[in-house]
């Protein structure tokens, strides 16, 4: 099909049109799709021959799915190599020692990227992409309302953790399901723009996600942290390289798994 690209083009257009929020999910669903086995679209699938649970009903891909179906703007484009082929293969099992998770290190993170071929440096820039989207309060509140005296968590500014009280309850109250339900920006200031600004926020002592929060406060990443704040053009550029770089984990070409007929099931 010649016009693949342009047909893909025009889809993802109306879709950025009509939601904003489908491009932070759209760059997560890239990413938990790549991070697993490679970039060959078995988180999409709901089933397969062997009736192993699938990706997409890890709890760690949960929201990923559900969102999906509930912005980048000025960001430069940039081509994706074509040719790759989905996978056979798609299990739950698989997801949770591949993705980053909230309560990383900075070490744990290193050695996480480092097995998917990535650079220290390749890990904090693609942090950025936490400069859309939202993230629930479950995934971070517990920064607002343990004694961090005590403990090594990296505290959030006082003025901004008394904001974000008014709209995360502390973990012991509230229903599972409001918890489920409350949601902030991650960044506030401008949260449809993929943009550094992220970076300030975490010089700020605003970063969210205790894992994001860290980059700062470990000497392996505090200085690209600051580079990436300062030099917004330097950020992109290495963002599109990372991100390149992610979409061919472990293509499969030639006779490698198969050309699905449907994105969610196989032939």
């Amino acid at each position: 099909m010649p016009q693949v690209e342009s047909v893909i083009s025009r889809a993802a257009a109306r879709s950025f049109a009509s939601n904003p929020k489908f491009a932070a999910v759209f760059i997560r669903l890239f990413f938990h799709d790549c991070f697993i086995n490679g970039c060959d679209a078995s988180i999409l699938l709901d089933s397969t021959p062997t009736g192993e649970p699938v990706e997409k009903i890890s709890p760690a891909n949960d929201k990923t799915i559900k969102e999906k179906r509930s912005s980048s703007r000025g960001f430069p484009y940039y081509r994706i190599q074509g040719g790759r082929r989905a996978g056979l293969t798609s299990r739950a099992s698989d997801v949770i020692e591949n993705l980053p998770f909230p309560t990383m290190t900075v070490d744990t993170m290193i050695e996480l990227y480092a097995r998917k071929g990535f650079t220290i440096e390749d890990m904090a820039v693609l942090a950025g992409a936490h400069s859309i989207g939202n993230v629930h309060c479950k995934m971070f509140d517990y920064r607002l309302y343990l004694n961090l005296t005590d403990t090594k968590v990296p505290p959030v500014e006082p003025w901004f953790a008394a904001n974000l009280k008014t709209k995360c309850l502390p973990p012991r109250l509230g229903t599972t399901e409001e918890r489920d339900d409350a949601i902030v920006k991650f960044d506030p200031a401008t949260p449809f723009t993929l943009d550094s600004f992220f970076y300030i926020t975490l010089l700020r002592g605003r970063g969210l996600l205790e894992s994001d929060q860290v980059l700062v406060s470990d000497p392996q990443t505090r200085r690209i942290v600051r580079e990436m704040a300062f030099y917004p053009g330097a950020w992109i550029r290495k963002f599109v390289q990372a991100m390149i770089k992610m979409g061919t984990l472990d293509m499969l070409t030639g006779d490698e798994g198969k050309i699905r007929r449907n994105c969610r099931v196989f032939n």
